[in-house]
């Protein structure tokens, strides 16, 4: 019956970006992981489209509160397959500067995503990097890719 229902509200919907927002909703695109700094929360986290498409562009939106006064410098992150390495990501910040405690903040970027991206189960961990090189916060999402 919970299946009929989403099914049902999926196909009333006429806009394809909100079809992809529940879509994002309902296989909890992302967490909190853990992090000894902590500086950045983030509240909310977006891949579109998801899961990922190879060859296709990825874009990424995160938004989220300072909780401390942080100088920002960029983005990183690794991605993983059945636990394994698979890339690492070092990208300048769009916006770096400096930010107060209680800022807000929300970050969008597009990646491309391999057209020779192998099948299975990959993980993506990642976070804002400050001028002392730490990564303030974690975020990971996961999916499988046929």
């Amino acid at each position: 019956m919970k299946y009929l229902l989403i099914t049902l509200m999926l196909l009333n919907l006429s806009s394809s970006s909100i079809i992809e927002q529940v879509a994002l909703k309902q296989n909890s695109i992302g967490q909190q992981c853990d992090n000894s700094i902590n500086a950045f929360t983030v509240t909310t986290f977006s891949v579109v489209p998801f899961p990922p498409q190879r060859g296709s562009p990825l874009t990424r939106i995160m938004s989220g509160v300072f909780n401390s006064n942080q100088t920002i410098t960029g983005i990183q992150g690794s991605g993983y397959i059945y636990g394994q390495h698979y890339f690492f990501l070092n990208e300048f910040f769009p916006s770096k500067g400096n930010f107060t405690v209680g800022q807000t903040i929300s970050i969008q970027d597009v990646i491309p995503f391999p057209s020779n991206a192998p099948s299975g189960f990959y993980t993506f961990i990642g976070g804002i990097v400050n001028s002392n090189s730490q990564s303030i916060n974690c975020w990971t999402v996961s999916f499988s890719l046929a």
